[in-house]
């Protein structure tokens, strides 16, 4: 019997290259189990993202629609006349204001601005009682302001939340960018201050 040692294998034998074959085949399945592990995960964000974003369209839609109801009120119609300026009607703008923060029921915020007369009207239903030592404060940011404008105290029924408040703004604003009602301690009168309730462009 033979018990020489086998002679080693030729660089050229195809049983040479196996173990380094297989670790190749080891390292290109890592690799592609790795990529799809990160392609699912970077799918899971943009569908979490999606989703978000459409729960808050889907806020402001529902919003807009019960403001849209609140516009038909009579009185705001009538007391629109009033505000809107015959030399200039298109300088008479409406805008829906948003909830800052989701709330069931959410209030509805209605603002009227007529800009070349610098004065305007808030209409509003469903605000959450102030209490006695806050107040509501709608704020107008200019086009080119990096700090809001005080349009003053918005007052609202305690019990209802509803509101038809006419206001002016001094220094005038140019531009109007965004419109912005926070409550605030009673006499605070700093943005920063200020808790935000809803705001609209």
């Amino acid at each position: 019997m033979d018990n020489s040692p086998s002679p080693p294998l030729s660089p050229l034998s195809p049983l040479a290259w196996l173990p380094w074959v297989a670790a190749l085949g080891f390292a290109l399945l890592a690799g592609l189990l790795g990529r799809a592990w990160l392609a699912g995960r970077a799918q899971n964000v943009m569908l979490r993202d999606q989703a978000a974003m459409a729960a808050v369209e889907t806020r402001a839609t529902e919003q807009r629609a019960r403001a849209e109801r609140l516009l038909a009120n009579h009185r705001f119609t009538s007391l629109l006349g009033e505000l809107g300026d015959p030399n200039g009607p298109a300088d008479l703008r409406l805008t829906v204001l948003v909830a800052a923060v989701a709330v069931d029921p959410a209030p509805r915020v209605v603002v009227a601005w007529n800009q070349r007369a610098q004065r305007g009207m808030l209409a509003a239903s469903g605000l959450p009682a102030a209490g006695r030592d806050r107040e509501y404060r709608l704020w107008i940011f200019g086009a080119r302001d990096r700090n809001p404008t005080d349009c003053g105290v918005i007052t609202a029924d305690p019990e209802s939340g509803g509101s038809l408040t006419p206001f002016a703004c001094a220094p005038a604003v140019e531009g109007v960018s965004e419109f912005v009602l926070s409550l605030h301690q009673r006499g605070a009168a700093k943005f920063a201050d200020g808790q935000m309730v809803s705001r609209g462009r």
